[in-house]
């Protein structure tokens, strides 16, 4: 093998009979949140633009460890006018709470309204 590892036990060395590798099970489950919450906000952001029109973002505003909470998801949505922007929030809330996707993570998303002229949309 090596100088520092001799390959036998007659020359010094010792092997043992089997390598035992670092529990990787914590770095997996943390890579399957980080992906879990990652496909979240695309379905968020794909249902948000069929709501507020072509000009939402979704970000990832925070994201939690261990545990049932799993983060906050702003949404920045068009803003012109209070009624308006409640009725889609409500709509938003209400098919958000019927996907199956994202009811399945537990989220709280923030929405981040960003006035706009004030044209019908």
């Amino acid at each position: 093998m090596s100088s520092i590892i001799p390959d036998s036990p007659e020359h010094g060395g010792w092997l043992p009979d089997t390598v035992r590798l670092p529990d990787l099970e914590p770095d997996q489950e943390r890579r399957t949140r980080r992906w879990q919450l990652r496909t979240a906000q695309w379905r968020a952001l794909e249902l948000a633009e069929a709501i507020f029109g072509p000009e939402v973002e979704a970000v990832v505003a925070g994201a939690a460890g261990p545990g049932p909470f799993r983060g906050l998801l702003r949404l920045r949505v068009p803003f012109r006018d209070l009624a308006r922007h409640r009725k889609r929030e409500a709509a938003f809330n209400q098919l958000a709470g019927s996907d199956e996707l994202l009811s399945a993570l537990p989220l709280v998303f923030v929405f981040d309204p960003v006035p706009v002229a004030s044209r019908d949309v």
